[in-house]
C-alpha cells in the first residue's frame, strides 16, 4: 500500500496549507499591503474596493503567504470577498503551496473562510487538489469541502463526494464515494485502486480508516471489508498492520504461485506487513474464516475453514511457515489423478515448519478428528468412500498441506471403509504406500485391534493391510471368525474388484455355510486378489464338530481349498452315503452277524485324521492326508503314508476312502497290512492289495478262534465276518486258524 498512501499524505498537507492561510487571517500580526488603486464603486455596501490588489501576511520576520485578487472587496462587519484569489504559501514544509478560487470570503470576525467556484491548490512537487467549494471555521478548526474533491499527482489520481479536515487532531476524512487510484509504472508494477464509502486520515495518531466498504486492488492482490482501520509506522506513511472489519475478503496474496494463499475470507481478518509495508507476513481470521491456496495450475487447491485461523508466512511473502486452526475446522483437499479427494475435520489444527525444513512439514489435529477420502468408481477402479475417526491426527505434510506423506491416528481409532469397520488404540497411515496399520499395546492374550466386514471379525495385536488388497496382516494372538453364508476376510474392505464386479467366494465344503467358522493363529496373511488366506504359527479351525489344527493353516476363497501343515489334526463328523448298499456290481452285502444294538450318532461318525500335511480340494470334494497320515473313526484305526477321503457333495458324507503304501488298518476284531486299501461307505466294504512284495494279510478274532487271512487281494466288509481272496493264479492265498489272537493285535 506504499505507492498510494505517500499521495494521500501530500494532499492532506495541502489541506493544512488552506487551513493555515485562513488562521494568519485571524492573527494580529504586521501586514504589508500594496498600494491601491481607486477603482469604481460596485457594491454600496462595501467599505473599501480595490482591483489588482495583494496581501502579503508575515509570522515573524519572514514573509510567509502572499494573496492576491483580481478585486478585494470589504463591508463595514469586517466581513472581506476576494475575487479570482490567487494564494501562495511559501515554503511549507520544504514545498510552496498555490491556491486558487473564483471567490474567497472572510467573515467579520474571522472566525470562517468560504472558498468558492474552482478551488484548486497546486503544490510544487505536482499534487493539484480541485474543490467546487471549501469552507473552514476556525470555531472546530475543521475544514469542509461538501462537493465533489480530486485530487491527482504523477500516477496517482483520487476523488471523492465531500470532504473535512480536523486541524486539531489533524485528521482528514473523504466524506462520500472515495476512489484512489495509482497507474502502475513503466514495468507494470505499484498499481493500487482503493474505493470507499468513506475514508479517514489520522496523521497525528498513524492509521488510515475505511468505512462503508472498502475494495483495495494491487495488481493482483485484492482486499475487500466492510470497514477497514490500516496502522502506520511510527516513521512513516506505509502500512504495518491493516485490520479488516465485517465480511473480510482478501485474493491473489501469493500471486496465484502453487501452495500459496489465493484467497482468505472472514468475518474479521488482522494482517501483519514486513518492513516494505506490502509483503504479507501474517494474518489472523475470525469467524467463518476460509484460507484458499492455489494449485500447481493456479486452480483452486486445498482449502481450509475454521472459526478461528492464524496464518504465519516466510520473507519471501508466500511460503507457509505456520497455519493453526479452532473450532469447526475442516480442511479439504481436492482430488487429483494419483489420490483421492480429502476431507479433514477436527476441532484444532497446528500445523508448522520442522527444523530445517522449507514450508509447511507437520499438521496436528485434535478433537473429534474426522479424516475422509472419495473417489467416485470408474471402469477401471472401485470407488473410495473411506472415514477414519480419533482423538489426534499427526500428519506429515509438504506443499502447503497439498500432499499428505503419513497420517498417524491415535485414541479411539476407527475406521469404515465400504462395509469393512476397523478399530484400534493407533493406527498408521503411509499415503505413498498405500498401506494402514493398526497397532496396539501388545498385551499377551488381549487383542486391541480388529477388523470387521460383511464376511468376517478379525482381531489381533497389529493389523496391516494395503488399499488395493493385495495384502493383509495380522499378528499376535490372531482371532479370526468367518461368518455364516461368508467365506475369509476381505482385506479390500470388501469392495468390488476393479469396473465394480464383486468376486465370488466360495468356502470350503467340508465347513457348513450356515455356520460361523473360528480361526485362530500367531499371524494372518491374506491377499484379497488371490482369495488366499494363510495361517500361521498354532493354527486352529474349528466349526461346531468340525476342526483343524496345524503350524499352518490356508484357505482359498476363490476356489474352496483349504491346507493345512506341520502336525495336522482334523476332526469331522462323517455320515453314511445315503446309496444303495451293494457291492461294486449291485450285489447286496452279506447280511450282518448279530450283534449287540448300539445307538448310533445322527451327526455321524467322529472322523480324526492326523498327519504331516492336509489338502481339501473342493471342486473334487477331496481331503488328502500326507506323510504319517492316520484316520481313526469310532471302529476303525487307519494308517499310510498318504490317505485320501473323497466326501460326497454336501461335503458331509464320506463317499470312498483310498490309502496307499505301508497301509495298515485295525478294528476291535480286525487287523490288516498291504500297500493299498480302498474303503467304499456305499456298502462299507474293505479292498486291500498288494501288487508287489509279500501278501496281504488280515487277522480277525472270531468267537473261538484267531483267523489269518492272506492274498495279494482281499475283500471284506466292515460288520461281516466273511472275506474274499482273489489273488492271481500264480499267487497262493492261506488262511490259518487257531485260538485266541494275540493281544493288542499286531
Amino acid at each position: 500500500m506504499t505507492r498510494w498512501q505517500r499521495p494521500v499524505r501530500l494532499f492532506l498537507g495541502l489541506f493544512v496549507i488552506v487551513f493555515a492561510v485562513v488562521v494568519y487571517f485571524s492573527i494580529s500580526e504586521r501586514q504589508k499591503q500594496a498600494p491601491l488603486t481607486t477603482v469604481p464603486r460596485t457594491d454600496p455596501d462595501a467599505v473599501v474596493e480595490s482591483t489588482g490588489g495583494e496581501v502579503i501576511l508575515f509570522k515573524g520576520s519572514q514573509q510567509d503567504i502572499r494573496i492576491q485578487s483580481e478585486r478585494r472587496v470589504t463591508y463595514q462587519s469586517g466581513r472581506t470577498k476576494f475575487t479570482n484569489a490567487k494564494i501562495d504559501v511559501l515554503a511549507r514544509g520544504g514545498r510552496n503551496f498555490t491556491i486558487t478560487a473564483a471567490e474567497a470570503d472572510v467573515a467579520e470576525n474571522q472566525s470562517q473562510i468560504d472558498m468558492r467556484g474552482n478551488v484548486v491548490v497546486t503544490a510544487s512537487d505536482g499534487l493539484t487538489v480541485k474543490a467546487n467549494e471549501a469552507t473552514y471555521t476556525q470555531s472546530d478548526e475543521m475544514m469542509r469541502a461538501p462537493g465533489p474533491v480530486s485530487f491527482a499527482r504523477e500516477r496517482m489520481t483520487g476523488t471523492s463526494v465531500g470532504a473535512t479536515y480536523d486541524q486539531s487532531r489533524d485528521v482528514l476524512w473523504l466524506l462520500d464515494q472515495a476512489h484512489i487510484v495509482v497507474t502502475p509504472d513503466d514495468k507494470g508494477a505499484g498499481g493500487a485502486d482503493v474505493t470507499a464509502g468513506a475514508a479517514g486520515y489520522a496523521r497525528r495518531d498513524r492509521y488510515l480508516r475505511f468505512e462503508r466498504g472498502v475494495k483495495m486492488l494491487r495488481g493482483t492482490q485484492g482486499l475487500e471489508a466492510n470497514g477497514a482501520v490500516a496502522y502506520l509506522r511510527a516513521d512513516r506513511d506505509q502500512v504495518e498492520t491493516l485490520e479488516l472489519r465485517g465480511n473480510s475478503r482478501v485474493v491473489g496474496v501469493g500471486n496465484n504461485v502453487p501452495n500459496s494463499l489465493q484467497a482468505m475470507t472472514s468475518r474479521d481478518m488482522n494482517l501483519a506487513y514486513a518492513e516494505d509495508g506490502s509483503t504479507l507476513q501474517r494474518a489472523t481470521l475470525a469467524g467463518d474464516g476460509v484460507v484458499q491456496l492455489a494449485a500447481a495450475n493456479g486452480q483452486p487447491g486445498q482449502r481450509l475453514s475454521a472459526q478461528a485461523i492464524d496464518i504465519q508466512l516466510a520473507p519471501d511473502g508466500v511460503t507457509l511457515t505456520v497455519l493453526n486452526a479452532q473450532n469447526r475446522v475442516q480442511l479439504d483437499l481436492p482430488a487429483t489423478p494419483d489420490a483421492p479427494a480429502r476431507q479433514i475435520r477436527s476441532a484444532v489444527l497446528e500445523s508448522a515448519s520442522e527444523p530445517g525444513q522449507v514450508g509447511l512439514s507437520r499438521a496436528k489435529f485434535s478433537e473429534q478428528v474426522e479424516f475422509r477420502e472419495t473417489r467416485p468408481a470408474t471402469q477401471t477402479d472401485a470407488a473410495v468412500d473411506r472415514v477414519v475417526r480419533s482423538r489426534l491426527l499427526d500428519a506429515k505434510v509438504r506443499d502447503g498441506l497439498s500432499a499428505i506423506d503419513q497420517a498417524v491416528f491415535t485414541e479411539g481409532v476407527t475406521v469404515k471403509d465400504a462395509d469393512m469397520d476397523a478399530s484400534g488404540p493407533q493406527m498408521t497411515y503411509d499415503v505413498a504406500k498405500g498401506a494402514l496399520a493398526l497397532t496396539g499395546p501388545n498385551i499377551p492374550g488381549r487383542p486391541s485391534t480388529r477388523v470387521v466386514d460383511a464376511r468376517a471379525t478379525i482381531e489381533a495385536q497389529k493389523i496391516d493391510w494395503t488399499l488395493d488388497g493385495t495384502k493383509l496382516v495380522a499378528e499376535g494372538d490372531v482371532k479370526s471368525v468367518l461368518k455364516s453364508g461368508s467365506s475369509t476376510p476381505a482385506a479390500n474392505g470388501g469392495k468390488p474388484a476393479a469396473g465394480g464386479a464383486q468376486r465370488d467366494t466360495k468356502r470350503p465344503g467340508i465347513l457348513a455355510a450356515d455356520e460361523p467358522t473360528n480361526v485362530t493363529a500367531k499371524s494372518l496373511l491374506y491377499n484379497s486378489k488371490t482369495g488366499r488366506a494363510d495361517y500361521n504359527g498354532e493354527a486352529r479351525l474349528w466349526q461346531v464338530d468340525t476342526s483343524i489344527r496345524g503350524d499352518t493353516i490356508a484357505i482359498d476363497d476363490a476356489t474352496g481349498n483349504l491346507a493345512a501343515a506341520g502336525a495336522v489334526r482334523t476332526e469331522m463328523r462323517l455320515k453314511e452315503t445315503d446309496k444303495a448298499k451293494g457291492d461294486a456290481a449291485g450285489a447286496k452285502k452279506p447280511a450282518p452277524k448279530p450283534a449287540a444294538a448300539t445307538t448310533a450318532d445322527p451327526r455321524g461318525n467322529l472322523t480324526i485324521a492326523t498327519a504331516d500335511s492336509m489338502l481339501y480340494e473342493d471342486a473334487r470334494r477331496l481331503a488328502t492326508y500326507t506323510s504319517n497320515a492316520r484316520v481313526r473313526s469310532d471302529d476303525s484305526d487307519l494308517k499310510a503314508d498318504r490317505i485320501e477321503m473323497f466326501l460326497d457333495e454336501s461335503g458331509r458324507g464320506l463317499e470312498r476312502l483310498e490309502a496307499y503304501e505301508k497301509v495298515s488298518l485295525k478294528d476291535p476284531t480286525k487287523f490288516g497290512k498291504g500297500d493299498r486299501l480302498t474303503y467304499f461307505s456305499a456298502d462299507e466294504r474293505y479292498v486291500m492289495s498288494n501288487t508287489t512284495g509279500p501278501l496281504v494279510k488280515v487277522i480277525e478274532q472270531l468267537p473261538g478262534e484267531c483267523r489269518e487271512t492272506t492274498g495279494r487281494t482281499l475283500t471284506f466288509f466292515r460288520a461281516t465276518d466273511s472275506i474274499t481272496v482273489d489273488g492271481k493264479e500264480e499267487s497262493r492265498t492261506q488262511t490259518k486258524t487257531g485260538g485266541k489272537c494275540p493281544e493288542p493285535l499286531p
